[in-house]
């Protein structure tokens, strides 16, 4: 299920010189705009497929192989600065080593340590909700392979 544009294989994240990011160029305003920003301030009138968002939408694989390639031409940090002046979303992808200091996530206080028994000190997510009247806290971590295995076998079929 879904339409034309959402289910491209040409969809994003795409690469940058150094990294992914995810963008949004959507509307008539921001193709204009992101056709300017990449020194072709005619492509919306001269390539019919970028006229409207019915034509985009058409030839969604072309235009997001048309994204692909112009977004190499410059860094993650480069496209966030320049895309958000010209107000189109978008946003760096991180990677599994960079969330651990995505500023965001920071701020949001994500993540938190734990001390594991045989693994030693363990980041993870915290719990996705708070509750004034019932705290969330951590009972117990992760087993490792097979902790349980034997208990578990022990137990007859349907119960537990």
């Amino acid at each position: 299920m879904g339409y034309r544009r959402l289910l491209s294989r040409t969809r994003g994240p795409y690469p940058t010189k150094d990294g992914y990011l995810a963008i949004v160029v959507y509307t008539d305003r921001h193709w204009r705009d992101f056709a300017r920003l990449i020194g072709q301030p005619s492509l919306p009138d001269a390539d019919a497929r970028f006229r409207s968002q019915e034509s985009r939408t058409r030839f969604a694989q072309e235009i997001g192989a048309f994204l692909a390639r112009e977004l190499l031409a410059r860094s993650t940090a480069e496209w966030l600065a320049a895309l958000r002046e010209i107000d189109i979303p978008a946003c760096q992808v991180n990677t599994l080593e960079s969330l651990l200091t995505d500023p965001h996530l920071a701020a949001v206080d994500f993540f938190e340590a734990a001390d594991h028994p045989t693994e030693g000190r363990v980041t993870m997510t915290r719990f996705p909700a708070t509750f004034s009247a019932s705290p969330v806290s951590i009972r117990r971590l992760a087993p490792n392979l097979g902790e349980h295995t034997a208990e578990i076998l022990g137990e007859p079929a349907g119960t537990g």
